[in-house]
């Protein structure tokens, strides 16, 4: 059994967080992490569990709940600009978010060189 597990299962007994911690051998605020994860976890359907937290926390924000809207939401930020994605949307949570849709792989543009219009040097 896992550590998030026992912490959720003393927890749901009847401790309080102090004696959970004790008893797990932790601190008594890694004891409500461990226990906050494992409800998080057991949450999750299927196709989120390869997601990090932070692109679940977006996908969360943008109310993208199933994978028919997440799919719809990833296939719009495609079409979009970087700039327009929502904040904390980067090129890593796209390529991750692609992966457990099963789309293929985003390819990042390359950014365009820029010179110095006085000098040519490039920037």
């Amino acid at each position: 059994m896992r550590l998030a597990e026992k912490a959720y299962q003393l927890r749901a007994a009847g401790n309080i967080y102090r004696k959970v911690g004790e008893a797990l051998g932790v601190t008594a605020s890694r004891a409500v992490q461990l226990d906050q994860m494992y409800k998080r976890r057991q949450m999750m359907e299927d196709w989120q569990r390869g997601l990090s937290y932070r692109t679940l926390s977006i996908l969360h924000d943008v109310d993208a709940e199933t994978k028919e809207q997440a799919t719809q939401q990833y296939l719009k930020w495609n079409q979009e600009k970087p700039s327009r994605w929502p904040r904390c949307y980067s090129w890593v949570r796209h390529k991750e978010l692609a992966r457990c849709l099963g789309m293929p792989e985003p390819i990042q543009p390359t950014p365009k060189r820029r010179t110095c219009p006085h000098c040519g040097k490039e920037i």
